[in-house]
């Protein structure tokens, strides 16, 4: 009985060692592991955004000028023309023969004038001994001033004959796109004295660019943008540099000039209009299309910028989750400057150069807690998370 209470008394003492050894067995969960980097510095230029259309620097409305049957189209619609190439040409027969008729008359005209012009000699002479009377004098006078009138207007005549002459062939007033014909062979134009459209010449080599600027914003770069001179058709004028992109274009591949800003701001909408002249030797900018510009503001070569997936938002605003040198998670609020296209986000204001940011595995921390961080390259996650 003793023995077998001995046995008993040992079982629940191993029993009781057993559970105590499992207690101190079990170990704490350890720190959840993130990466971190430090912010990148890079040169970045501040840029203000607007939105505007594209447009032609000349559209021309072809008209005919004169009345005449349209007899051939020297162009294909769509296609590009030069300066002075016949477009369009009308029936010349009508207009050569008023010509030649003003031309005809005009000989007619000079044979009187001439005529009167020696019957004004002879009477002349013919006056100073006495031979005729000075009203016969002033007759011949007054006759040959007449006929010198009509010659000149028959030259005149001439000029209009040859001017309605040369409207029957409608030329390229400049280089550019032609839209298609609105009327064809054969058909009446001008008729009745008025004035038919043919076509629309555009030219878009280079093309503008028109957008509007809200007063704040113009005042904000006039201030912090050095403008530069550039020699112009009108002078030395302020140009200032303007980029494009255009609609499906991430970047602003198009770099051009600001050639003309509105003298006055509207009133009503308390924006400037400004135009933006790009070069297009191309013709990949079409005239009428959507556009979104951007005006450099400063340059500042030490921007911090952190990969935009490390960025939160609440209440307060945009966020940062920082390690700091006790591995703990501290939250820093941000200012938030413009996105890049590698993928990261200038940060303004709340961090320094030096912090440590998490920029993988934000949903497994929060403020306070103690971390396993891992250093990564920031550009490197931001091209990274950028690519997906």
């Amino acid at each position: 009985m003793r023995q077998s209470c001995r046995i008993v008394f040992a079982l629940i003492f191993v029993l009781l060692l057993t559970s105590c050894q499992a207690k101190e067995e079990i170990v704490a969960p350890k720190p959840p592991t993130v990466t971190v980097a430090a912010p990148m510095v890079k040169e970045v230029t501040r840029y203000i955004y607007f939105t505007g259309f594209t447009a032609p620097t000349a559209q021309i409305d072809l008209m005919a000028r004169v009345e005449g049957e349209l007899t051939s189209i020297g162009y294909k619609a769509g296609s590009l023309v030069e300066k002075g190439a016949t477009l369009f040409t009308l029936d010349p027969r009508q207009f050569q023969a008023r010509l030649e008729q003003a031309q005809s008359n005009l000989s007619v005209l000079q044979a009187e004038r001439d005529l009167a012009d020696a019957a004004y000699k002879r009477h002349q002479q013919a006056f100073e001994t006495e031979a005729v009377s000075e009203m016969v004098l002033l007759q011949a006078k007054a006759d040959f001033v007449k006929a010198t009138s009509a010659v000149k207007g028959a030259h005149a005549e001439i000029d209009n004959a040859k001017l309605d002459l040369s409207y029957t062939r409608i030329k390229a007033p400049i280089a550019g796109k032609m839209s298609r014909n609105l009327v064809d062979v054969g058909n009446l134009v001008g008729a009745a004295g008025s004035t038919t459209q043919l076509a629309t010449l555009v030219a878009f080599d280079p093309i503008y660019v028109y957008f509007n600027i809200d007063e704040a914003a113009f005042m904000q770069y006039k201030k912090n943008h050095p403008t530069r001179q550039k020699h112009s058709d009108q002078g030395n004028v302020e140009m200032v540099e303007v980029q494009l992109s255009l609609e499906g274009q991430k970047d602003y591949p198009y770099i051009g000039f600001v050639d003309y800003q509105d003298p006055t701001v509207d009133r009503e909408t308390g924006t400037i209009q400004v135009r933006g002249r790009f070069e297009n030797s191309d013709f990949f900018i079409t005239p009428g299309q959507f556009a979104k510009v951007r005006l450099p503001l400063f340059t500042n070569p030490e921007t911090l910028l952190v990969p935009e997936v490390a960025l939160g938002t609440d209440q307060r605003g945009r966020f940062l989750m920082v390690v700091d040198r006790d591995n703990k998670v501290q939250y820093r609020l941000v200012t938030v400057g413009q996105s890049m296209l590698d993928g990261s986000v200038v940060i303004t204001e709340g961090i320094q150069r030096s912090a440590q940011v998490i920029i993988n595995g934000l949903q497994r921390v929060r403020v306070g807690m103690v971390v396993t961080p891992q250093q990564r390259d920031a550009t490197q996650h931001a091209v990274d998370q950028f690519a997906k």
